[in-house]
Parts: structure tokens; sequence; C-alpha cells
């Protein structure tokens, strides 16, 4: 049985913390192995200045049957959940304490694939509290604060959870940089409530 320590990274307008370990190493890259295979990965596209560009990272939704794109206004297949993430999600809402019905998984090949700089705005879908769990390579995050642009980083293991409310959210922008020396994948599931469709 493992022993998982708390860290709390962002402490003021919101709150989020890592759980670390929250799945020890070996189910960690079980998990991985299988979700690589098994889930229905897909490009993601976004409009930036009128044009249309692609995100360097796959992307697969599960949860709840609802038309695609609402809540999260990404356009993409929901596909009902499988059961090694149907047991996660159950793990992750008992440690959280919170319910989610949607799942972002997100799976970055190596080092080159990233996340630019975000956060959600007052009226976004996705504002409410979400958990994240990292599987695979360990990478970089990075919060700069919205106003003051205060900074801090964490290192987020494979088999880490991060947990953030709805207000951090909004006041801190996160991203995950490119790291060209990275050779091994990962996988970012991020559970959302985003409601009944």
């Amino acid at each position: 049985m493992h022993t998982a320590s708390i860290r709390k990274i962002v402490d003021h307008d919101g709150e989020a913390i890592v759980i670390d370990p929250f799945l020890e190493d070996a189910e960690q890259r079980a998990s991985y192995r299988t979700l690589v295979d098994e889930l229905a990965w897909e490009d993601e596209s976004i409009r930036i200045f009128g044009k249309t560009v692609t995100v360097p990272r796959y992307v697969a939704w599960y949860g709840r049957a609802r038309p695609a794109g609402t809540g999260s206004g990404m356009g993409h297949e929901l596909h009902p959940l499988p059961p090694v993430l149907q047991q996660l999600k159950q793990r992750v809402e008992l440690a959280s304490g919170k319910d989610f019905d949607s799942i972002q998984a997100n799976y970055y090949r190596n080092g080159s694939d990233s996340t630019g700089w975000r956060s959600e705005s007052a009226a976004s879908e996705q504002r409410a509290d979400i958990a994240a769990l990292n599987l695979g390579a360990p990478r970089l995050f990075s919060f700069a604060h919205a106003s003051s642009k205060e900074h801090r980083e964490i290192m987020l293991r494979g088999g880490s959870l991060l947990v953030m409310d709805g207000l951090s959210q909004r006041c801190w922008y996160r991203c995950m940089p490119r790291v060209l020396s990275i050779d091994e994948g990962r996988i970012t599931l991020v559970f959302r409530l985003l409601g009944k469709g």
C-alpha cells in the first residue's frame, strides 16, 4: 500500500492540490498502455485569429450520451465510458469528493506535444471543479496568475492527480510546455462536470 502526499499548488484565488502518488507506478504504466491502445484518439483543431490550427496532441471524449460539442465546445464525438475509465472515474471521485460526468483524454506522444497558456472564463461551461489524472511520462506543469503574473510550477509524475476548483481555473493560467528531450508519451485524463445533455 503506497502512502500519498498532498501538496497545495494554488492557495489563493482558488485552490489546486496534487495527490502523488494517486496510482502506484506499475498500475499507472499499465493503465497508460491500455488507454493508448483502446481509446478513440482523434486530432484536435482550434481557430486562432481566423485560422484553423491543429493542436499538438490527440484527444478523446467520454461520458454521458449527449450531442457532441455541447458544453465542451470541442465538437468531438462523445463515447460511452469503457470499464477501465469507469473504474478510474470512481476512484477519482472518491479521492476528490467530487462528481464528474465527462472525461477529456489528452494523449501527448512525446515532449513535442504540449499545451499553451489557457484559463477558463466566468461564462465557460468548463468552469466547474476538475481532476486531472496523469499517466506515463512526467511533465512540467506551469501556473501564472492572471493579474499578478505570479508563477508556479510542478513536475506532474505518472500516477499523480491534480485537483482544481473552478475559481483557480479562472484566476490562474496553466500550460504544459514543450520539452524536446522527452521521448516517452503521456496521457492526462481530465474529469469534468459538464451537466446533462
